[in-house]
């Protein structure tokens, strides 16, 4: 992510965007564009297309709000917004997880050497 410099107009497509950010007051706002359009927005499958335009807003001093805004006028009838809250472990650890079927084979194949019985979404 680089701060405080405007989009490149013509970026790569990635599977994780083109993300630029910026601190209003306390808040961080990343603002990322330049998607691939294989990719999903969540572990269901929910399609975007490369349009997909995201803003993400999290608070400095409590780390345990996010929201961010969708948009992507080729997959979705008009915009919409996500605000997720964490809640911290009481004993501070962190955990990992593995969300899609693709996150489950690609894990295997990269770390286990394992060959995938099925496609992989790349």
């Amino acid at each position: 992510m680089r701060l405080n410099v405007p989009h490149d107009p013509d970026p790569a497509l990635t599977w994780y965007g083109n993300a630029v950010g910026k601190w209003e007051d306390d808040t961080l706002v990343v603002d990322s564009i330049g998607y691939k359009d294989s990719t999903w927005l969540d572990a269901r499958g929910l399609p975007h297309t490369q349009d997909l335009h995201l803003v993400s807003a999290s608070t400095a001093w409590a780390r345990t709000s996010h929201s961010t805004s969708f948009e992507d006028p080729g997959a979705f009838t008009r915009p919409w917004a996500a605000h997720v809250i964490f809640k911290p472990s009481p004993d501070g650890s962190m955990t990992e997880n593995i969300y899609t079927i693709s996150d489950e084979l690609r894990f295997r194949e990269r770390f286990l050497q394992q060959k995938p019985a099925i496609p992989i979404r790349r």
